[in-house]
């Protein structure tokens, strides 16, 4: 895979994992949880459910 793929399906496979953490936590799990089970930083967590 070249290059340019690779960054192309890192961005999807991050824009995926952002929409599943907004998921989770409208779900009623918390950041804590969610960081635990993404093996996140907390403060990583908390940034991405701050944008939109």
């Amino acid at each position: 895979m070249c290059i340019e793929e690779q960054k192309l399906v890192d961005k999807f496979t991050e824009e995926n994992r952002i929409s599943d953490i907004k998921f989770m936590y409208t779900e009623g799990i918390s950041p804590e949880k969610i960081a635990k089970g993404t093996k996140l930083t907390l403060e990583k967590v908390k940034k991405i459910l701050e944008i939109e």
